[in-house]
């Protein structure tokens, strides 16, 4: 992976954690202080950013792969 690549993925993990610690703090706050929106926010958020973690990843493993197999052609 290329020093931008890693330097894009910490970002990314940093960003997921902060989202879905984020989303927790706001699901707890809705509990403790009853309100349905604060707890239906709370969970969208963790979900989006479940969902979104999913797609990167996703495409970075297909991005890895295409240039696998694009070094692995180049030597035959």
């Amino acid at each position: 992976m290329t020093s931008r690549g890693a330097r894009v993925g910490a970002a990314a993990r940093y960003l997921a954690c902060f989202g879905l610690v984020a989303g927790g703090v706001l699901l707890v706050a809705g509990i403790i202080a009853g309100s349905a929106i604060a707890r239906a926010n709370g969970v969208l958020l963790i979900v989006t950013v479940m969902l979104l973690v999913g797609v990167t990843y996703s495409a970075v493993f297909a991005r890895e792969a295409q240039l696998a197999r694009r070094q692995t052609s180049r030597r035959r």
